[in-house]
Parts: C-alpha cells; sequence; structure tokens
C-alpha cells in the first residue's frame, strides 16, 4: 500500500572480542534490528551483552546496555548494568550525540569495594575500607568527567585514609557512613 518497502537489515553479533586502545570488550552477543537504512536507525529497545569489558585497570563483568540508535550521531542509553569493583552498577537512561558530545549520566552503584575502587583511582594517594551504595550523577566531556552532587552510603562502616602527599605518610583517616559529594555544574 503506498510505495517501496523501505530497507532493513539485522546484525547478528555471537561472542565477538572488540579492542580500541585500553578498551577490551570478550563476549559480545546481540542481534539488532534496523528498521530504517536510509536514515539509518534501530529499533528500540535493542540489547548488547558483554561478558567481559576491560577499561585500564577496572574489570567489568555480565554487562548489558538497552539502546536506540535514533540516527548515525544519536544513541539513547535506555539502560545499562554491570557487575565491578566487588558489587554492581547501572545508569538511569542518558543520550550520547557524537555531534555534540557531553553526557550526563547518573550512575547508581550497589555494594562496590571502596578498597578496589581507590586501589584504582586513588592514584596510591587515597586507601580505604568499606563498601558503598549510593548515586552518583556525572558530566563526560572533552574536559573530561565533572562529578556532580551525589550521595553514597557506607553498606558497612568504612575508612578513609588520605597520604601526605610530600612525605607520603598518613596525613589523616576519616570514619564515614554517609559520604556527601558536591560537583561542579
Amino acid at each position: 500500500l503506498g510505495g517501496p518497502a523501505s530497507p532493513r537489515a539485522k546484525l547478528a553479533i555471537s561472542d565477538a572480542q572488540l579492542q580500541a586502545a585500553e578498551i577490551r570488550a570478550d563476549g559480545v552477543n546481540a542481534t539488532v534490528a534496523f528498521p530504517s537504512l536510509s536514515p539509518l536507525a534501530s529499533a528500540p529497545a535493542q540489547l548488547i551483552k558483554i561478558d567481559k569489558v576491560s577499561i585500564g585497570q577496572v574489570d567489568m563483568t555480565n554487562g548489558s546496555i538497552q539502546f536506540e540508535m535514533k540516527s548515525p550521531h544519536a544513541i539513547r542509553i535506555d539502560g545499562t548494568h554491570w557487575g565491578a569493583l566487588g558489587g554492581s552498577f547501572s545508569a538511569e537512561p542518558f543520550q550520547f550525540d557524537a555531534t555534540n558530545p557531553h553526557v550526563r549520566v547518573t550512575l547508581s552503584v550497589d555494594n562496590i569495594d571502596l578498597k578496589q575502587l581507590l586501589d584504582v583511582f586513588g592514584q596510591g594517594k587515597v586507601t580505604g575500607s568499606g563498601r558503598l551504595t549510593g548515586r552518583l550523577p556525572l558530566m563526560v566531556s572533552s574536559q573530561g568527567v565533572q562529578l556532580g552532587q551525589g550521595a553514597l552510603l557506607a553498606t558497612q562502616n568504612g575508612q578513609i585514609v588520605v597520604k601526605d602527599l610530600h612525605s607520603g605518610k598518613i596525613n589523616r583517616w576519616y570514619d564515614f557512613t554517609f559520604l556527601n559529594f558536591t560537583g561542579h555544574k
């Protein structure tokens, strides 16, 4: 009824391995439907499952990403979930547009091991113990990552130790049950 059929396609990925710079993905599986090839767009609620992603020193496992490719430049992430740092994290829906690569995303972390987190990101200046659950709003751009206003709750009592940057000796330690973050807007 009313004209030629629009070209469409389906992309099947089975147990693929991908590598780009410091990022390596193993066990990538998906079947992605593209009801339109001109303009290129996927169907809503497409799902990619990934066994393991390694980014530098961080390993993320049992990942899933539900998404919709709105155009060749814009992707909406409807949900993502990963095991990492002894716990798990997920993200609220967000959009990425390659023509304006500023992403605002809120991460929900569940039972993350603070020691593992600071071993990776503390640069030897901060160590700690405890487990954290909470929300962290982030702004990711070519300028780097900015932390928004968020809070982490200790699911078991924790401690953060800050070393003196000049002597390497312990300068201060903090016991905590709640961490409140205020970032740049």
